[in-house]
């Protein structure tokens, strides 16, 4: 991963990724701390970055099941000015089997996965696009667009966060008057 990204275009800027403790996040945030960026790292996980050294990081835990808690989060991102680039990385993804997913296990899936990407673009990259720069990476899956029994409502988020992507970015990179950050 360390490869992919470019050390001083990272150097001294604020990152943001979500689901800092899971394999993908831990690897985002070890590649972007390599490249000197200052990491804002968010997990529901006790600790999320115990591998980096102490002062490159800083760690929120926060419930993005809920919408008070990616509401926390954006609050907390923003409290000492814009990041440069937010990774949602965060993501639910029980495999259940489709007729028996129960609907607090849909609405978790969807809350991690679709709502509160949703409203950290509404807010976050609102900010950016006030600022008139920022990049916004949405972690998404193959699941995306193969369908699985055992995987429906995962590849269902994953797909709708998807199209949610390309829509804020027309509106924040093409259309980007009258934005609030609220």
């Amino acid at each position: 991963m360390g490869s992919t990204v470019n050390a001083p275009e990272y150097h001294g800027k604020k990152v943001a990724i979500t689901g800092a403790a899971g394999a993908y996040g831990r690897d985002l945030a070890a590649a972007f701390h390599r490249c000197g960026a200052n990491l804002l790292l968010s997990d529901d996980q006790a600790s999320c970055a115990s591998t980096l050294p102490h002062g490159s990081w800083r760690y929120l835990r926060a419930d993005l099941r809920t919408a008070a808690g990616t509401d926390a989060l954006a609050d907390w991102l923003l409290a000492d000015g814009v990041p440069d680039v937010l990774v949602n990385n965060a993501g639910l993804f029980p495999f259940v089997d489709l007729l028996a997913t129960p609907l607090d296990c849909f609405d978790a899936i969807l809350g991690v996965n679709l709502r509160a990407p949703f409203r950290l673009m509404q807010r976050v990259g609102a900010a950016m696009a006030q600022r008139g720069a920022g990049a916004i990476c949405n972690i998404s899956s193959g699941a995306a667009s193969v369908v699985r029994e055992n995987g429906a409502v995962y590849g269902a988020s994953k797909a709708a966060l998807e199209q949610l992507t390309r829509a804020f970015a027309v509106r924040l990179v093409f259309c980007p008057g009258n934005i609030s950050t609220k």
